[in-house]
């Protein structure tokens, strides 16, 4: 029984103490003493019933500890991968909202937890949604990328090749079709946005009247005309 109860503290201790008293009485036949449990596996299968769960609890911490501090984890997988491996212990951890939210913003992928930074959450789980969309919005940019990078760089040494040889710039009638491909859903990719067919994000109908969009677009326009300007002044003899 001393040995029993040196294995025990807080609550499991209170509560077990008068029941180890009773068990070392009855064991020593002590006249009128009894006990509610009839032998010590009913009073085990008790304990376990009040108490079991605290082991799942503590058990859980540490398997959430490690995950969320595993750089390899970190870089290596998918947010969605994160989340399937945080649920688990997640619901066994005893933990409250705002500190599994902090613990999965913890963890996810470096570069989904940059994009949601200065973001707030009030669960993981809304954290999670939102993780989930950046990485989906991330892979669809990076999945259209070459296009992106063949389509300007054609261009670009249309252009070059051009001038280069003492030509003159670009035609109005070659920009007017530039600009239809790219704002007249004829663009030779996807926006990486809403990943809608045929047109680049500052076109996008979906994403071009987003504010960050606009912003962004104005200050292309700027630059556009600054290099027409500039290509299509005439040159001093």
């Amino acid at each position: 029984v001393q040995v029993a109860m040196s294995l025990l503290d807080g609550d499991a201790r209170a509560w077990a103490t008068p029941y180890f008293a009773q068990l070392a009485s009855v064991q020593m036949g002590v006249q009128g003493v009894t006990t509610p449990f009839r032998n010590e596996a009913a009073f085990t299968a008790a304990f376990k019933a009040r108490f079991g769960n605290l082991d799942d609890e503590a058990a859980a911490q540490v398997e959430l500890a490690k995950l969320c501090t595993d750089k390899l984890v970190r870089e290596k997988c998918t947010a969605a991968e994160f989340s399937a491996l945080f649920k688990g212990p997640a619901d066994r951890s005893g933990y409250g909202d705002l500190e599994l939210r902090d613990k999965y913003l913890s963890g996810i992928p470096s570069h989904v937890s940059r994009k949601i930074e200065l973001e707030t959450f009030t669960t993981w789980q809304e954290a999670e949604k939102r993780a989930t969309e950046v990485e989906q919005i991330l892979d669809i940019s990076r999945a259209r990328r070459p296009e992106l990078n063949n389509f300007f760089s054609a261009w670009g040494r249309g252009r070059g090749g051009a001038l280069a040889r003492g030509g003159a710039p670009l035609s109005h009638a070659a920009s007017a079709s530039i600009n239809a491909a790219v704002g007249k859903g004829d663009f030779p990719g996807s926006c990486f946005g809403c990943g809608k067919q045929g047109y680049c994000h500052f076109e996008c109908p979906n994403c071009k009247d987003k504010p960050y969009t606009k912003c962004a677009d104005a200050r292309a326009t700027v630059a556009l005309g600054s290099t027409q300007a500039a290509t299509s002044a005439p040159v001093a003899s």
